[in-house]
């Protein structure tokens, strides 16, 4: 029987080895940008379902929260309010007014959450007037709350709830100058400087620094006073001034209110106790220069 012939496999070619590598690098490719796309949408589409984050850092500060009802037994709640994050926390008081069940100087805690869109709830701790609950949705510019409200239950200023408007005011610093009016009929320019506190006490309310040139009201105020003590909160403001010249004590008490954008005072008083002076008082307006 004849032996087969030994016959030599047939290699492949280097062109045909060149074309299987083209080939396996193009499947590659593929197979990678179709990876790279499905990732790409996945996290598109993660980031389209993840929830927006808004800042609401700038609505911290001194608030006033007023009742739309003029009898109400609480006309007015201010004091300061800070956001962080989802939580509102601060110290609120009432304001004075004839219908006080508390007194103004009732200070007590409130805190609560701020959602996404900006409504807030807030409830007090420890207010002995009762438990009020305070709701309403911050303005997109974040120095008003629209839709605002409060009510209170139970205690001596039980309230049914009631529709407010809710302030952000401006720190009064800056220098301020106007006219104000002796009720004696005389009147003078005065011309003031004030720098508000960055944070407030304990109690929610912030203070000023400061003195005041009163023109030429000498010899009632020989130097110009400066501020001794003050209080400011919500749109209220006092301000005791001080001076001893030549050892005598002189004191001017000034009571007014304020724009929430703090551009204009309106004095509603002033009172000088002491000196050439003693027992003059007025009014006036000052605007922020």
């Amino acid at each position: 029987m004849a032996a087969k012939p030994n016959i030599p496999k047939k290699r492949p070619s280097i062109a045909r080895k060149a074309a299987r590598g083209l080939i396996k690098v193009a499947s590659l490719g593929v197979a990678g940008l179709l990876a790279g796309l499905l990732s790409g949408c996945s996290v598109a589409a993660s980031a389209a379902s993840a929830p927006h984050v808004i800042s609401y850092a700038q609505a911290s500060g001194n608030w006033q929260f007023t009742s739309s009802a003029k009898t109400s037994l609480l006309p007015a709640l201010a004091g300061n309010l800070t956001v962080d994050g989802p939580q509102v926390s601060g110290m609120l008081h009432p304001q004075a007014s004839p219908y006080d069940c508390v007194s103004y100087k009732t200070s007590f805690p409130v805190s609560g959450p701020i959602d996404a869109d900006g409504n807030i709830t807030l409830a007090s701790n420890g207010f002995s007037g009762g438990s009020l609950t305070l709701t309403g949705k911050l303005s997109t510019t974040q120095n008003t709350l629209t839709n605002a409200a409060y009510a209170v239950s139970n205690g001596v200023c039980a309230l049914n709830t009631t529709s407010s408007s809710g302030n952000l005011y401006t720190p009064v610093s800056g220098t301020y100058a106007g006219t104000i009016f002796s009720d004696a009929g005389t009147s003078l320019y005065v011309s003031t400087v004030f720098t508000q506190t960055t944070q407030p006490d304990t109690n929610g309310t912030y203070h000023l620094q400061g003195n005041s040139t009163f023109g030429s009201m000498q010899p009632c105020l020989p130097v110009p006073p400066a501020v001794s003590d003050s209080a400011v909160t919500g749109s209220g403001l006092t301000a005791t001034y001080t001076e001893s010249p030549n050892g005598t004590l002189i004191t001017v008490v000034v009571d007014a209110t304020f724009t929430p954008d703090a551009s204009s005072l309106t004095l509603n008083s002033y009172h000088i106790t002491g000196g050439y002076c003693n027992g003059d008082s007025g009014h006036g307006t000052l605007t922020r220069q």
